[in-house]
C-alpha cells in the first residue's frame, strides 16, 4: 500500500482501508491513513478508522480516543465515532466520562 495518493482517488482509498480494517488484516494502515488524512483532513471515515486501527491492532486507546475526538469536532452528529469512543472508553474503564458526553 506504499502507492502516492492522489487527492482524485482520496475516497477510492478511503474504501480500500475501510475493507482492510474490516478483513482485520493490518497492512500499514495507520501510515496510510496519515497520508490520506493529509491529503483530505476533514475525512471523518479516515479519523474514524484510524481511532479503530490504533484501538484494535495497537492498543493505543488514548490515540484513538483522540482521533474519534476529532472525528466528532467535525461531524458532531457522528454516530459512529460515538459507539467506537465509548467502547474504547470502556476499554479504559471511563464509563461515567462517556454516557455524561452523549447525554
Amino acid at each position: 500500500m506504499k502507492e502516492t495518493i492522489e487527492s482524485q482517488n482520496a475516497d477510492d482509498y478511503g474504501e480500500l482501508l475501510v475493507s482492510v480494517v474490516i478483513l482485520g488484516q493490518k497492512f500499514e494502515t495507520i501510515a496510510d491513513l496519515d497520508e490520506a488524512l493529509r491529503i483530505k483532513p476533514d475525512d471523518v471515515n479516515a479519523y474514524l478508522i484510524r481511532g479503530m486501527q490504533r484501538r484494535d491492532f495497537d492498543r493505543q486507546y488514548e490515540s484513538a480516543i483522540v482521533d474519534f475526538d476529532e472525528a466528532l469536532r467535525i461531524k458532531p452528529d457522528f454516530a459512529e465515532a460515538y459507539y467506537e469512543r465509548g467502547l474504547t472508553k470502556r476499554n479504559l474503564g471511563r464509563y461515567e466520562s462517556e454516557l455524561t458526553s452523549i447525554q
